[in-house]
């Protein structure tokens, strides 16, 4: 929450990295960073948010973790792209 709160109510945003260090970082590349992480329950609320959000920019990022290798991870994403990606009917 102290991290994923600030990151949704602000343009930019320091972040925690994984060596340790504060950095200064857009909206965007924030969530990136967290997908890119080994926090399983951020990248779970980070997937959620690209989806409830319709955050279709940041679907490139999904892609990798639909093979990953924690099943909670790989079918959220696989559900998203699913969600994400869905094109309307095409109308007669």
């Amino acid at each position: 929450e102290r991290i994923l709160l600030p990151v949704l109510e602000q343009d930019a945003t320091h972040i925690l990295t994984s060596g340790g260090k504060w950095v200064l970082m857009g909206q965007e590349e924030a969530l990136k960073q967290i997908l890119r992480g080994h926090d399983v329950w951020l990248i779970l609320m980070v997937i959620f948010m690209i989806l409830h959000f319709k955050m279709e920019h940041l679907i490139a990022s999904l892609r990798p973790l639909a093979e990953d290798r924690h099943p909670l991870v790989k079918a959220a994403a696989q559900l998203a792209l699913v969600q994400l990606e869905e094109t309307p009917p095409i109308s007669a």
